[in-house]
């Protein structure tokens, strides 16, 4: 006799990372300042697919999480935690990376 495997709690495991990650990038863009819209035309989606995203009704590849990634300045890893306490300080962090960067290349260095 065979026995039957559910999947049922792993699709339950899938859906609740889908829902994190689009938690994460609904707060990313808004972080931004930009609409969604605007957003999926930066990374080279169609809205729709995006709001697919947000709302955790498909999941991403990990090519599309990169460039969500290098739109918001933001980690891969940052798009798949539950929570984001630190975010202020990492937020803190990315600005003086970016005035660095800036500062280095005003001064060719």
């Amino acid at each position: 006799m065979k026995k039957i495997i559910s999947v049922k709690p792993a699709q339950k495991q899938i859906s609740g990372v889908r829902e994190i990650i689009g938690k994460n990038i609904d707060t990313a863009i808004r972080e931004l300042g930009i609409t969604q819209a605007k957003f999926a035309n930066k990374i080279g989606i169609k809205p729709g697919t995006l709001s697919y995203w947000v709302n955790g009704k498909r999941i991403e590849t990990l090519s599309s999480l990169e460039k969500i990634s290098k739109v918001t300045g933001k980690p891969v890893e940052w798009f798949l935690q539950e929570s984001h306490e630190d975010s202020g300080l990492y937020k803190t962090v990315i600005e003086l990376q970016q005035q660095v960067a800036d500062i280095k290349s005003k001064y060719g260095k």
